[in-house]
């Protein structure tokens, strides 16, 4: 989908290049960044800066400002002019349609919230219904199929063997808690959801998964799994 995003805007952008002005341009060597008060056999950065800095200062929601946090910001803007426009086109070619469609369907927190978590009720009943070990792998499986993109309890996919660089190896990885933080799964007290830690839990989960492709790939190295679940185990699981 985000492939697609991409491709359908950049084929599509110059059909709004009379409407939308680009973020203004800047030359690679702008004099007026150079501030030419200061002498720069004493401070050379502020020499070269201290224009920029003075024309630039740091926005109330930011902890630091530079030329590429500008300029990723001025992006974010232009294209968010460009959603806002094909949403709000009346005579839309398809490719304009798609975009414009999607970016309100993404926007529409009332719809969204109002259907709540219906989009993956069916992948809630699954989870609920495993019983057994054996029913995990199969189930995590079809969740990875399923969600492209996205680690389902671990990540799998090729990386440059560390002791040999000239080839390529399998790679296993943790896919992450889920949950915003990770006292929802390792605090035990009274007030917490969950009465015990699931820290071992986690570790089993992430084990088996990985045991599962040991046994199906033998280019995984038995080595990587366990350094994968020991640092599960030292860290707790990836955010």
């Amino acid at each position: 989908m985000l492939l697609f995003f991409a491709t359908s805007m950049l084929s599509w952008l110059g059909g709004f290049s009379q409407t939308l002005s680009p973020p203004p341009y800047t030359p690679g060597l702008d004099l007026t960044s150079v501030d030419k008060t200061v002498d720069p056999c004493e401070d050379f950065y502020r020499y070269a800066c201290g224009g920029w800095q003075k024309n630039n200062p740091i926005p109330a929601d930011e902890t630091s400002w530079d030329v590429t946090s500008k300029m990723y910001e001025q992006n974010l803007q232009f294209l968010r002019g460009i959603l806002e426009e094909a949403a709000r086109a009346k005579k839309r070619d398809t490719v304009t349609q798609e975009i414009g469609d999607f970016y309100t369907a993404c926007m529409n927190e009332t719809a969204i919230n109002g259907r709540g978590i219906s989009a993956i009720q069916s992948e809630l009943k699954a989870i609920g219904k495993v019983s057994k070990q054996q029913e995990f792998a199969p189930l995590v499986a079809r969740l990875q199929f399923g969600f492209p993109g996205n680690s389902v309890i671990f990540g799998f996919g090729s990386r440059t063997d560390y002791d040999d660089s000239t080839r390529k190896i399998a790679g296993i990885s943790q896919g992450g808690i889920g949950l915003p933080d990770r006292d929802y799964y390792t605090k035990a007290d009274p007030g917490s959801k969950e009465p015990a830690p699931v820290d071992d839990r986690i570790e089993g989960s992430l084990a088996t998964a990985a045991a599962a492709l040991v046994a199906g790939v033998g280019m995984v190295r038995v080595h990587d799994v366990a350094a994968t679940v020991q640092m599960t185990r030292l860290y707790g699981p990836a955010a």
